[in-house]
């Protein structure tokens, strides 16, 4: 597998321009899947994140995030219930994984409140005692901790990334968006075109980005408030339809249209990557473009290790660096969990 060069290799169009390199892993190797038994039946699971040695699930629910042991292979409890009194949660966030603070964090993205508790605290849980912050950014689609001085979020401003105060306060908007069939395109929907995942690594010196409607992927260096670009993968472009309507900022996909990136961990030294490579016309019966069988896996500077081939489609992933294991999403045709030995 995997070499990524094309005739077409984008220009980024950056303050600090950093032209994309070729993609080649020297490494490859064959992953098989194994199923994980659960005490309780899936509803619609949209994220899995390991928080120390428990396995978070992000699922739909009158509670938001299932907590499963995965030694003992049961749940033990279920936190974040659904509403907007209170102590709830909204539908539409993420989960991210602070080890520093051994702490989970949560984004409202509907709300724009970022929640922070530690990991016993999801144990015994106490709606009351979980620390929200609000973040002075409309539109903001996801955000992530970096350190105790910075947070980044993207969503349709005017550069690609925005920087944050711990307290929500915003500082500044950096780096431009790469390139588009066509860059004459607003930024909201350049900013709908290279969505995709971010993550910080677990010493909080690394942030990465990772598209979805395309290959693009950018490691930076954390630095105090701010970030440096290091390194930039990308040989191909978002090719989205424009089907916007006055206010309304809408892209989709086409049946042509080549996925990219559709979940990132960061574990250790390494960041794993769950790529598709599929467009809808060529998957569809196939679980869809939403749905990948590669990881690629780099260091925190960005340079290539391993491609993992695994024996199925996954729907999203998260890594146990500790036991050594990946753990999926999969659909069959209803949601299970299923775990690969590294």
């Amino acid at each position: 597998m995997v070499g990524c060069a094309s005739k077409h290799k984008p220009v980024l169009q950056n303050e600090d321009s950093i032209s994309p390199s070729n993609l080649v892993f020297s490494q490859e190797q064959k992953l098989s899947s194994h199923p994980v038994k659960l005490n309780i039946i899936l509803n619609d699971p949209m994220q899995l994140v390991m928080a120390d040695s428990l396995l978070l699930i992000r699922d739909y629910g009158e509670r938001l995030v299932k907590v499963f042991d995965p030694v003992r292979e049961r749940i033990l409890t279920s936190i974040c219930r659904k509403g907007r009194g209170p102590g709830e949660f909204t539908e539409r966030m993420t989960i991210t994984y602070n080890k520093n603070d051994n702490a989970i964090n949560t984004y409202e993205e509907e709300v724009r409140i970022f929640t922070h508790f530690h990991v016993a605290q999801a144990l015994n849980w106490a709606n009351d005692s979980v620390k929200k912050v609000n973040f002075d950014k409309s539109l903001m689609q996801q955000l992530v901790k970096c350190n105790d001085s910075l947070f980044i979020g993207v969503g349709l401003f005017e550069k690609r990334y925005a920087l944050f105060k711990p307290d929500g306060k915003f500082l500044r908007v950096k780096y431009d968006y790469p390139d588009l069939p066509d860059n004459d395109l607003p930024f909201g929907l350049k900013s709908i075109a290279y969505q995709g995942n971010l993550v910080v690594n677990s010493t909080g010196n690394r942030f990465i980005a990772a598209s979805l409607y395309c290959d693009n992927i950018e490691f930076f260096e954390i630095i105090g408030a701010d970030i440096k670009k290091i390194k930039v993968y990308q040989s191909y472009l978002p090719d989205l339809d424009n089907k916007s309507n006055g206010n309304q900022k809408i892209l989709h996909p086409k049946e042509g249209t080549k996925f990219g990136y559709l979940d990132i961990s960061a574990q250790g030294n390494h960041i794993y990557c769950l790529y598709s490579g599929k467009t809808i016309k060529e998957s569809r019966g196939k679980g869809g473009p939403f749905h990948g069988s590669t990881i690629r896996v780099f260091d925190i500077d960005g340079n290539p290790v391993v491609s993992y081939s695994l024996d199925r489609d996954v729907f999203k992933f998260t890594v146990d660096s500790q036991e050594k294991t990946i753990y999926a999403i999969v659909h069959n045709p209803e949601p299970e969990i299923v775990k690969f030995r590294l």
